[in-house]
């Protein structure tokens, strides 16, 4: 139903459609992209909300743990590029907020898309028999005390 929505659609378009503006698009998109690349970069730990400050609290108590920032910035950079990212359902937020990025597409397996709560590994290396040059790498939660 939908390709046939999306075919309709197009059959009514000129081909000069979308052209208006397109390359001021794509710039704005750009600077936006690189301004929040640089951004996440710079960025070591999280503000709190208004009338929170669990995260400050955080870094007072322990100043020598690594933020969740910090943990997912290393983890990042160890990873190969062509690597499947999977978590469980525990840590689809926290790793869906952390902004991971990809060179090409579908290399993030959410719980909900192929099943992999709490069995992320097996299930996904299943997704891995598909492109044999990757590797897989599953995230699992940990206890705090953990990261260091």
């Amino acid at each position: 139903m939908r390709k046939k929505t999306a075919e309709g659609i197009l059959e009514k378009l000129t081909p000069e459609a979308g052209n208006q503006g397109r390359q001021e698009r794509r710039d704005l998109i750009a600077e936006l992209k690189a301004t929040w690349s640089e951004t996440l970069a710079a960025m070591d730990h999280e503000d709190d909300d208004p009338g929170t400050s669990w995260n400050l609290r955080a870094r007072e108590k322990q100043p020598s743990y690594m933020s969740p920032r910090m943990g997912w910035r290393a983890i990042i950079e160890s990873l190969p590029k062509e690597a499947i990212i999977s978590s469980d359902i525990g840590n689809n937020c926290a790793i869906g907020n952390a902004y991971p990025t990809f060179e090409s597409g579908r290399k993030y397996l959410a719980p909900g898309l192929f099943g992999p709560c709490g069995t992320d590994s097996r299930r996904s290396s299943g997704q891995r028999l598909e492109i044999l040059t990757l590797q897989l790498w599953a995230l699992q939660e940990m206890e705090p005390s953990e990261f260091r």
